[in-house]
């Protein structure tokens, strides 16, 4: 699990053009919801007092007053979120069939032309795979959803007070375990339609298979993805609260703070798609 780990970072320096792609796809999008919103609250506040406070306080009791008086043209700018999201879904898309697509030989650079060309062929098999991950998302926390209600049910009659919050905490448990795996099986079944070019459903049920029984790293490998995506987001936490938005410079910071995350994200996306392609290059088709 390390030497694929350590493929997936030398994959992804040497991949330095997709990432840089990717922090720009995600700038893209973040940039036009936010001319979006800035419109609106030209609209909504007609540069009243509160739209020129954001510009320097990101104060939630304006947030609120926003919230509280301007709902109804408040549904204007979540239509055109939500037509973002489903143009960065279907954008995004293509983008992991590029990933994964070049995703096998981290000693190997790879041009955005091929790029874009993997991820165009591979887009309708990862869109079906999509589906695919979502449906079984759905199955998994509906699943524990039903299971802890059942249980609590059961443990009604139970004199301690704490029995509730231990059936949530595990039930908590369950579901990140089970959307751990199901974001492995994916990751896992769009490098195999990559490398072998078959159907949705047959990677699917391939990926399941060798996450559960295959190879005995991929799970460990998921979680390990998965702890260092969590540290790394602790400590940009961490680090953001130490940039207050409370003034001009102080919001220029946090947006420039934020393109980091961006960035990282970016990065940790290719380094999984490759160190996971290394553990199925090691595996007989």
């Amino acid at each position: 699990m390390g030497r694929a780990l350590m493929s997936g970072l030398v994959g992804a320096a040497r991949r330095w053009r997709i990432v840089l792609l990717l922090w720009g796809v995600g700038v893209l999008f973040g940039l036009a919801f936010s001319l979006a919103a800035g419109r609106w609250l030209e609209v909504a506040l007609d540069a009243s007092v509160a739209s020129r406070t954001l510009l320097k306080d990101l104060n939630a009791n304006v947030f609120v007053d926003l919230w509280m008086h301007h709902r109804e043209s408040l549904s204007m700018l979540l239509v055109v979120a939500l037509v973002m999201i489903v143009v960065q879904l279907a954008f995004s898309i293509c983008l992991n069939g590029g990933v994964a697509g070049t995703a096998y030989d981290a000693r190997t650079a790879v041009t955005l032309s091929e790029f874009w060309r993997r991820g165009l062929r591979l887009y309708p098999v990862f869109a079906r795979l999509w589906l695919l991950a979502m449906t079984g998302t759905v199955v998994v926390l509906a699943a524990v959803a039903g299971g802890v209600v059942l249980l609590t049910r059961w443990l009604s009659e139970s004199p301690s007070e704490m029995t509730y919050s231990y059936v949530l905490g595990a039930g908590g448990l369950l579901a990140a375990l089970g959307l751990v795996l199901v974001v492995a099986v994916h990751d896992h079944a769009r490098l195999y339609v990559a490398r072998q070019d078959v159907g949705a459903a047959r990677a699917y049920l391939w990926a399941l298979w060798f996450v559960l029984r295959g190879d005995l790293r991929a799970p460990w490998l998921a979680l390990a993805l998965l702890t260092i995506s969590v540290v790394f987001w602790l400590v940009y936490q961490g680090l953001a609260t130490f940039l207050p938005a409370t003034s001009g410079g102080g919001v220029f910071a946090s947006i420039l703070w934020g393109e980091v995350l961006l960035q990282g994200r970016a990065l940790l996306r290719v380094v999984a798609f490759v160190a996971q392609a290394e553990l199925q290059a090691e595996m007989p088709s």
